[in-house]
């Protein structure tokens, strides 16, 4: 159901999701080792964790919502692997797909900043390298960061980009797709989000790493230039831009032609876009 094209199915398997999540208790060994077994004998080999199917309801207005809601209650198990098999990206990326709603409601927390924050607090606790991160968000839960929310954010993305080096070129495909399908009022803070990545992250990535960020890059240019992303984020776009053309002389020259280059083809996320 997660799969699905169609927003009702996707919803319906949310809700069948949260109510496993209510009687299941994911951290608990023996109930993970059998979801795995599960998942193995289901004969699913293009299953890549929990988290990038439900990560697709952020491009639809009609499945964002209770799409953030499902990400805050995965954050807890966001390194187990039926979340992410991968078990090294899934708390940044899960951090990185929520930090827009909260910087919208950077000076008025609603409860689902709350219960956002306290879950990221609670993991940033259980790993050293990420003390810092976690009082970044103890400030922005209790109102004691008294900088701009631009600045707040940088200081996250820096402290992301620290503990998981590769973050950028995971997360930029996934923020190019919330940037074309999700609400305008998301927009700068993805942008910005974006922009922090491009300057913050490792450039010193094997070529076919640096070439998928290139055309992400372009993606998001062009897209803007047909008139699909809001010209009110203009300034933030030109700073993307200029930190994309000077982190170019670490970044080599790609192998594809640009005019070989498929942008419909581009990384996008698990099945096919949402469309509301």
């Amino acid at each position: 159901l997660l799969e699905s094209d169609y927003e009702h199915e996707f919803l319906y398997g949310l809700r069948l999701l949260g109510k496993c999540m209510d009687h299941l208790s994911i951290g608990e060994s023996t109930i993970h080792e059998r979801l795995i077994t599960t998942l193995m004998d289901s004969g699913w080999p293009s299953f890549q964790g929990v988290q990038s199917l439900v990560l697709k309801g952020l491009t639809s207005t009609a499945t964002f919502e209770p799409t953030l809601q499902m990400l805050v209650r995965l954050t807890e198990h966001a390194r187990r692997s039926v979340i992410d098999m991968s078990q090294s990206t899934g708390l940044a990326v899960n951090i990185i797909s929520l930090l827009p709603y909260l910087v919208v409601h950077f000076s008025e927390l609603d409860d689902l900043c709350h219960q956002c924050v306290t879950n990221i607090m609670k993991e940033c606790q259980s790993d050293s390298s990420l003390t810092n991160l976690g009082k970044l968000f103890e400030l922005y839960l209790t109102g004691q960061y008294s900088k701009p929310s631009n600045q707040w954010l940088h200081s996250v993305c820096m402290y992301l980009c620290d503990a998981f080096p590769h973050i950028a070129i995971t997360c930029l495909p996934l923020l190019t797709e919330f940037l074309l399908h999700s609400d305008d009022v998301y927009t700068k803070p993805i942008l910005l989000i974006i922009g922090q990545l491009i300057q913050l992250g490792n450039h010193d990535q094997p070529s076919p790493s640096r070439s998928a960020l290139n055309q992400q890059i372009v993606r998001i240019v062009s897209n803007f230039v047909l008139g699909n992303i809001s010209p009110k984020s203009a300034a933030e776009l030109m700073e993307i831009f200029q930190l994309a053309v000077q982190a170019s002389a670490k970044i080599l020259q790609p192998s594809v032609r640009a005019q070989d280059i498929s942008y419909k083809n581009s990384s996008e996320l698990p099945g096919a876009t949402l469309e509301v």
